[in-house]
């Protein structure tokens, strides 16, 4: 966030890929919720803090 090139950033998916994989093998752990659509707790927390400094952060290298 304190890189001034730095426009933005998103989360990849929303969701895991089922252990047994996409039509493709993929089967990648990477959503911010698993295939029952538990939450990843730390992630979140994780993403509120920097969202929520993120305006901030950014400014300071103006």
């Amino acid at each position: 966030m304190q890189n001034p090139n730095l426009v933005g950033y998103y989360r990849f998916v929303h969701c895991d890929e089922p252990k047994e994989g996409r039509f493709d093998g993929e089967n990648s752990n990477y959503g911010v919720v698993n295939i029952l659509d538990g939450v990843y707790t730390e992630l979140i927390q994780a993403m509120i803090e920097i969202n929520t400094q993120a305006e901030t952060l950014h400014e300071g290298n103006r």
